[in-house]
């Protein structure tokens, strides 16, 4: 079974190209944007859930960085979908509780083909700026695009921790995508993320 895919879109914004292979270990990834943020969460979702993915993507940064955030979300949850085919196989839910210094959030996966996204995360006016061009609700509105277009519900939850720029990333650790086929050993289907 091959569980590899790529996914493109090019508009007067952004040029984004994304490949996924979901068999993979998540150490052979290679993530080029312009926005050094979005390229850090792409490489920790890639590492933490061992899936190799590519990412090369350029966009209108020099406006802002919203149209580049959003249409990589969106490739790159249309490339996870793709990959995931007819999802023959695989463990539909999944769910993971991760801690993270004082943090402590959850993030459950539903591959159901229904898209939607449960972002319950408090936000505050210290968050509200990730760093100095990259916004929360950016963050928001990548991870949003993502799940609808691999067709999955995504719940994330923030039950703990302070107001710093961990918050977001722990949404991204949790991605273990409950992928793993049903003949893995279930040693190598529950391997717990890297450092």
């Amino acid at each position: 079974m091959n569980r590899t895919a790529v996914h493109e879109r090019t508009t007067k914004e952004t040029s984004v190209r994304a490949t996924v292979n979901l068999d993979g270990d998540g150490t052979k990834s290679r993530i080029e944007t312009p926005v050094g943020f979005l390229s850090h969460m792409i490489d920790v979702i890639a590492r933490h859930g061992r899936v190799d993915i590519e990412v090369i993507a350029t966009g209108d940064t020099f406006i802002d960085y919203h149209h580049t955030v959003e249409d990589v979300g969106l490739v790159l949850g249309e490339a996870f979908g793709k990959a995931l085919g007819d999802k023959a196989g695989i463990r539909r839910f999944g769910y993971a509780y991760v801690p993270l210094d004082e943090a402590l959030a959850r993030v459950v996966v539903d591959f159901s083909g229904r898209p939607y996204l449960v972002f319950e995360v408090p936000i505050d006016r210290e968050m509200l700026l990730i760093h100095k061009d990259f916004r929360l609700r950016s963050w928001r509105s990548s991870s949003s695009r993502s799940p609808i277009n691999a067709r999955a519900t995504f719940t994330s939850t923030s039950f703990a921790g302070g107001t710093d720029i961990m918050r977001p990333r722990r949404f991204s650790r949790p991605l273990r995508l409950r992928c793993a086929t049903r003949n893995r050993s279930s040693a190598a289907a529950c391997r717990a993320p890297r450092e």
